[in-house]
C-alpha cells in the first residue's frame, strides 16, 4: 500500500503546472532560506588534492549549534562502456527488462508508454536506491523517452558525473559532445509550462543539450535541495521522488560547490514499476 506522503506527492506534482502565483513565492522562500556559510578550507579549490575533507562546528544563540562539512578532493567519472546500437526504427523494449542494453539509438523512440498509465522508477545507486513518480500528464514525451531508455538499460553504469551540493546531481550518459549527442543519438524538444515551475527537492529534470534551446536527450538531474530553484524555467521536469532520502542525502555530500564529485557514484539499473493503485470503497 503505498503512503500517505507517496500520494500526496503525485497529487501535488500533477498540479506543478498550475501554480504560477505560488512559485513565485515558493522560489523567493527557498532562495531566502538558502543555507549559508563559509569557512577558511572552503576557499580553497575543491580539486586541491591537498584539501581533505573537514568539519566545522558553530555555536549559535542558546544551545544549538550548526555543523558544515568542506568536501575534500574531487574524483574523476568514467563513462560507461557502449552497449550496442540500433540503426533503424526503435522497437519498443521488452517490459520485464530483457532487452538488451543498448546505448544508440537513429532517433527518438516510438511511444511505448501507455499515457493512461501511472508509472515508478526505482532507480538503484551504489550508494542506495532512489524512488520516483514520473508525471506523464506533465510530460509525456520525457517520461516515455525516459522509460524506453531505462529499459534498454542505457543508464547502466553511467555515472554521476556533475553533484552539485544542495542543488542537482547529474547521470552523465549521454556522449559529451554533438548535437544531437553520439549517444543516444537524437534530441527531443522540452516539455514545460510557459509560466515555468517549480523545482522542490527530489524533482526529477532532463538535462538540455548544450547548444540546443530547450531539447533534451538522455541525461537527467535530481535537484538535491534547495538551490535548485535557481535552475532555469525551460528544463524539463517530469517526476518527483517517492522514497531514498538518505540516498538523497548521501549523494548530496558527495558533491562541490563547483560540481565535481569527491566520490564515485554509479547507477546500478533503473527499473520501471506500474504505480500502486489504491481504491476506496464506501459502505
Amino acid at each position: 500500500m503505498p503512503s500517505r506522503s507517496s500520494v500526496a506527492c503525485r497529487r501535488a506534482a500533477s498540479r506543478w503546472d498550475r501554480c504560477s502565483s505560488i512559485a513565485r513565492c515558493l522560489l523567493a522562500c527557498a532562495k531566502a532560506r538558502r543555507f549559508r556559510t563559509s569557512s577558511l578550507a572552503a576557499t580553497k579549490s575543491n580539486t586541491d588534492p591537498t584539501v581533505k575533507a573537514t568539519t566545522t562546528t558553530s555555536a549559535l544563540p542558546g544551545d544549538q549549534t550548526t555543523t558544515s562539512t568542506t568536501p575534500g578532493p574531487t574524483v574523476s567519472t568514467p563513462a560507461a562502456a557502449a552497449g550496442a546500437t540500433i540503426s533503424g526504427a526503435t522497437p519498443c523494449p521488452a517490459e520485464d527488462g530483457s532487452s538488451p542494453r543498448t546505448t544508440q539509438f537513429a532517433g527518438p523512440p516510438p511511444q511505448c508508454s501507455d499515457p493512461n498509465v501511472v508509472y515508478d522508477a526505482v532507480i538503484a545507486t551504489s550508494v542506495g536506491n532512489l524512488k520516483v513518480f514520473l508525471n506523464s500528464q506533465l510530460a509525456p514525451g520525457a517520461v516515455n523517452n525516459f522509460i524506453v531508455l531505462a529499459r534498454y538499460h542505457y543508464y547502466d553504469g553511467a555515472p554521476l558525473s556533475q553533484i552539485i551540493s544542495r542543488t542537482t546531481m547529474l547521470v552523465g550518459a549521454d556522449s559529451t559532445t554533438g548535437n544531437p549527442p553520439a549517444m543516444p543519438g537524437y534530441t527531443m524538444p522540452g516539455e514545460h509550462t510557459a509560466q515555468g515551475t517549480i523545482f522542490p527537492v527530489g524533482t526529477l529534470l532532463m538535462q538540455k543539450v548544450p547548444g540546443a534551446g530547450d531539447s533534451f536527450a538522455g541525461n537527467f538531474m535530481l535537484a538535491l535541495g534547495e538551490k535548485a530553484a535557481d535552475l532555469p524555467p525551460d528544463v524539463t521536469n517530469f517526476g518527483l521522488m517517492l522514497d531514498g532520502t538518505e540516498t538523497l542525502n548521501a549523494i548530496d555530500r558527495a558533491g562541490t560547490d563547483n560540481g565535481g564529485p569527491t566520490q564515485l557514484i554509479t547507477i546500478t539499473s533503473v527499473t520501471i514499476e506500474l504505480a500502486p493503485i489504491t481504491t476506496t470503497t464506501t459502505g
